[in-house]
């Protein structure tokens, strides 16, 4: 079914400039390769993803219509970096994974101490711990929550520097402002990239800047 789905979806991309474009940072970086390939779809959204043996970058009708040929190629570096990075990205994923479990743990312990003291306490003291030990499964599953969002969010950084190396900071820029255009209409988007995979398109204009020159 899988099989049917991508055959009937995807299909390759034409443009002499991005196959030149995508061809060239492969040799340069000796990355696998690579199909360009466009699907339809009413949404802007290019992504990356492995089928059988090869790797895929899905462009959708929608972005090729809407954006320009310079944030197309922003976002297919940015889509490589990811790949390009894969190494740091797992020991990354494997540290906020350690975390995560060591957080669950330290939860699960004094949780069982919560009820320990809740079984032991009088019919008016277990009110006050049943309301702790609840406040400590929010605590500890907001917190959780938050340091796995802020490590994809690492990633995602890591792959716009690895994009603007590619195309120049201004034309980084520029593309990530165009998207900043197309959709984030208010502030109370940037609030809401907490708890998004991806940071907002100004925090992520804003590190690029600041750490352009160190990369």
């Amino acid at each position: 079914m899988k099989d049917q789905f991508i055959a009937l979806n995807y299909s390759n991309l034409e443009d002499l400039e991005l196959r030149a474009f995508l061809s060239d940072i492969l040799k340069i970086f000796n990355l696998p390769r690579i199909r360009l390939c466009t699907f339809y779809s009413d949404h802007i959204d290019i992504h990356i993803f492995k089928y059988t043996n090869e790797y895929i970058i899905g462009i959708s009708t929608a972005s090729l219509f809407a954006l320009s040929k310079t944030t197309i190629k922003f976002a297919i570096a940015h889509e490589l970096g990811h790949l390009f990075k894969n190494k740091n990205l797992i020991k990354k994923r494997k540290k906020l994974i350690f975390y995560e479990k060591f957080l669950t743990a330290s939860c699960f312990v004094s949780l069982t101490f919560t009820y320990l003291f809740l079984v032991n306490s009088s019919y008016y003291e277990k009110d006050v711990w049943l309301l702790l030990g609840l406040s400590q499964v929010l605590f500890f599953l907001f917190f959780v929550r938050i340091l796995h969002y802020r490590g994809l969010h690492e990633m995602e950084y890591s792959a716009d520097l690895f994009a603007s190396y590619i195309l120049g900071l201004n034309d980084a820029e520029r593309s990530l402002q165009e998207l900043l255009n197309l959709y984030e209409k208010n502030n109370f988007y940037s609030l809401l990239s907490l708890f998004s995979t991806h940071p907002s398109f100004k925090n992520r204009i804003a590190h690029l800047h600041n750490n352009f020159e160190k990369y």
